[in-house]
């Protein structure tokens, strides 16, 4: 017991280190997501997934504007070039 009471400011320090530490990778992976995302460029109308109980549907606009890859790895969408 004697030994557990010496090393509790040193736990309770390593406690708040990793808090600390955690925090700060959160918050850089965050906002390293959030500048990816923004240099994308909006599309007006790229369609619409129709959800229900029993299936899932995308309903593309009138016209062709492109299609969506998806991966293991991740999910893109390639624009038509005319």
């Amino acid at each position: 017991m004697k030994t557990l009471y010496k090393n509790t400011r040193l736990i309770a320090a390593a406690i708040v280190g990793s808090l600390v530490f955690s925090a700060g990778a959160a918050v850089a992976l965050t906002k390293e997501t959030g500048q990816k995302s923004a240099k994308h460029a909006p599309v007006d109308n790229v369609g619409r997934f129709v959800v229900t109980p029993k299936s899932t549907q995308f309903v593309p606009p009138a016209e062709l504007v492109g299609r969506f890859i998806v991966s293991q790895h991740g999910a893109s969408f390639v624009p038509v070039v005319s």
